[in-house]
């Protein structure tokens, strides 16, 4: 009788504990989901014979959108070290070899070229800070 009473205890304070693990985990990833921004720097150009250039800069968080052309990315994740992972939610965006991207990465510091249907557009993260 007195070891089930145990057992029944331990059994409840490791449930208990991984409730609360599993409650900080989660307020900590979405702490940094909601405290990490990332600078981007974007240029390009759309419909060469008319030469509509772009270049801004601008701080980004998580879920935010970039629009450039009629092409709209949400950045769906911001790493502590500056890695930015965006999808396509509208328009068409090819890597260099003319495949379509769907989803990327972009890292920090290294500059990242993409083809419009009518233009050209790199983007590069610049900086990256959290609180």
């Amino acid at each position: 009788m007195k070891t089930k009473k145990i057992i029944t205890a331990i059994i409840a304070a490791v449930l208990v504990l991984a409730l609360l693990t599993t409650l900080f985990i989660v307020s900590i990833n979405h702490y940094f989901d909601t405290h990490t921004w990332a600078t981007i720097y974007i240029s390009g150009e759309i419909n060469s014979d008319t030469f509509d250039a772009f270049a801004e800069e601008h701080e980004y968080l998580k879920g935010d959108n970039i629009e450039f052309g009629n092409v709209i990315l949400v950045i769906t994740d911001i790493t502590h070290d500056g890695t930015v992972t965006f999808s396509v939610q509208q328009g068409n965006l090819y890597n260099e070899a003319g495949e379509v991207v769907n989803t990327d990465i972009i890292v920090k510091g290294v500059k990242a070229n993409y083809k419009l249907n009518d233009g050209t557009v790199y983007l590069i993260v610049n900086s990256n800070r959290y609180q």
